[in-house]
């Protein structure tokens, strides 16, 4: 059984949008772009409690005169388990009509202005044409809650509640000897209790309790205390800690311990419900990074998420982590768009293909809505600076710089636009003269960016075959400087794609040169050729320059150097 697609109309922050799902999903967003109104819109199609419960704030905008409908496809095949169960539960809605091997299950709700009560109905089957309404079993449940055992896990876990649940299903005469055994712990209660009742403290404060009970009732009762064992059960007051051997055995009250503990609590439940009465298990997990540092993080994803894991066979997760994320190979990604009316992109299952072989901050740059591609990391240090300097917090509005280190520029581009992540780049102006040193020369730094769009050049041509210049000049500076002052470069920079008057370094020091010393002079750094220190060892003397870096000098290389203006500016 398969996971395939989920539409969604009118229903909280989501208008009309429909993703490709798989049996391992993970959707992904800015704050407030609708993770957990994805969750419950799940949890309103597969779980009575919420199906039941929808209210006028269920609708899209509270307009309550359109119709919610949620819609999730399922593929099944005869013989496999799960759709076997699902076969078995839907009978007659299964029509032997060329549609066997695809399912839809589909909620719809209407408002009833005149009663201000929802309307809902559930159905199902493999043709869309011919659905069926589910049957009802009782009052509340229908066919579906038969079939499927949603478990969600909230971001603030609570180990406590779940343990709760699972040592009432505890079967304490497990074992032969289970009845005689059981009889000899009553009996050790009973003592303990009778120890614990004899004692002055206790005596004086069930007297004290009678005192005041029967003031405010006349009834001839008395208070007496007693230990919850022998009047609950022997399982009652038992609280999960964690031994650590020879250390000692400690309360399982740190965050992190505290988040993997209620996960296994959870396990253990699924598996308690399994043993009397088999459901497919669809595990909805809103934030699992929450209170875990970024390696649990990391061990969580890899652990839990594991195709090798048969319990978490299907489960959706919203999260804001990128070390969520980066561990996740076999699933697919979702990314929610804007926050009043959300949309959904699917990410490229190149995804992991490129996070791997080429650059893992592709994991982190997905989270954004506006990426910079730059060369490499002394770009980044370059422009982090810049922002601290300059009193701007980018982040803060969902800009983030991704050094590409010198490839698979396009890649990167592809999948971030196809997410709707604005995304700009910033290129050298590479012009390399061929090998013997004759006058052809060629363009892979505007060649890089012409191939990032469809936009109509000038001279497209000489960009992807290069010329030769023997006609006009041997110059290569003058060659890049009317590159990139050419009306070429200033449509490309329209698009966001923004080519270098030479390099980073050269750069700098055209914008603002005499700044540039005299904020090393300040710092006591005496530097004859800036730019050749600079590329001499790339990031780490950028470090060094960053230190120096004045708010003056950081100003204006912003409003001067290629594309830093766009990408700080809030409004784009």
């Amino acid at each position: 059984m398969k996971f395939t697609s989920i539409s969604i109309k009118n229903f909280r922050n989501f208008e009309n949008v429909h993703a490709k799902l798989s049996n391992a999903n993970v959707a992904f967003g800015l704050n407030d772009s609708g993770k957990t109104n994805f969750l419950t819109a799940l949890r309103t199609v597969l779980d009575y409690k919420y199906r039941n419960n929808i209210s006028e704030s269920d609708f899209f905008k509270l307009d309550t005169t359109r119709e919610i409908e949620i819609e999730l496809t399922l593929n099944i095949e005869v013989g496999d388990e799960d759709s076997d169960l699902i076969i078995s539960k839907m009978k007659g809605a299964i029509w032997d009509n060329g549609y066997s091997d695809q399912v839809f299950i589909v909620l719809k709700s209407h408002w009833d202005s005149q009663n201000m009560v929802p309307q809902t109905e559930i159905l199902w089957g493999n043709n869309k044409e011919k659905l069926e309404n589910v049957p009802h079993v009782g009052l509340m449940l229908t066919k579906i809650d038969q079939i499927f055992d949603v478990v969600y896990l909230e971001a603030l876990t609570d180990s406590s509640k779940g343990f709760n649940q699972y040592r009432k299903n505890l079967d304490v005469t497990v074992d032969s000897d289970g009845k005689a055994t059981l009889s000899d712990i009553t009996q050790k209660f009973n003592e303990i209790n009778d120890i614990l009742a004899s004692t002055s403290f206790v005596t004086s404060a069930a007297e004290k309790l009678t005192e005041e009970y029967n003031k405010l009732r006349d009834e001839k009762v008395a208070v007496v205390i007693k230990s919850e064992q022998t009047m609950r059960g022997i399982t009652t007051g038992m609280t999960p800690y964690i031994s650590m051997g020879e250390e000692g055995t400690f309360p399982a009250s740190g965050d992190g311990r505290q988040k993997f503990l209620a996960y296994a609590i959870q396990n253990a439940l699924v598996e308690q419900r399994r043993e009397k009465n088999f459901k497919i298990t669809l595990f909805l997990i809103e934030e699992p990074e929450n209170s875990l540092h970024k390696s649990l993080q990391k061990s969580l994803s890899k652990r839990l998420f594991a195709s090798k894991n048969k319990l978490y066979k299907y489960f959706f997760i919203t999260t804001h982590s990128s070390e969520i994320v980066s561990e996740m190979d076999e699933t697919m990604l979702i990314r929610l768009g804007s926050r009043i009316n959300s949309t959904f992109y699917r990410v490229d299952p190149a995804f992991s293909d490129l996070r791997k072989g080429y650059n893992a901050e592709i994991a982190e740059a997905i989270f954004y809505k506006k990426v910079m591609l730059v060369e490499g990391p002394s770009e980044k240090l370059l422009i982090d600076a810049i922002a601290e300097k300059t009193n701007r917090y980018p982040e803060e509005n969902g800009a983030y710089i991704m050094p590409v280190y010198g490839v698979a520029f396009k890649k990167f581009y592809e999948l971030l636009t196809s997410l709707d992540i604005t995304t700009l780049v910033r290129t050298d102006n590479d012009v390399k003269p061929n090998e013997d040193g004759a006058t052809f020369y060629h363009f892979p730094g505007i060649k890089r960016l012409v191939e990032l769009t469809d936009i109509e050049l000038d001279n497209s041509d000489i960009w992807n075959k290069g010329i030769d210049w023997t006609f006009s000049t041997k110059d290569l500076k003058n060659i890049k400087e009317n590159l990139s002052r050419s009306a070429d470069s200033t449509k490309l920079a329209n698009e966001g794609l923004f080519l270098s008057q030479n390099d980073l370094e050269n750069d700098m020091m055209l914008v603002a040169s005499t700044e540039i010393k005299q904020d090393l002079q300040k710092a006591q750094m005496e530097i004859d050729d800036v730019v050749r220190w600079l590329q001499a060892k790339k990031s780490l003397h950028m470090v060094e320059f960053t230190k120096a870096l004045s708010a003056q000098t950081a100003e204006k290389l912003l409003k001067e150097m290629a594309g830093l203006k766009v990408f700080f500016d809030e409004n784009n």
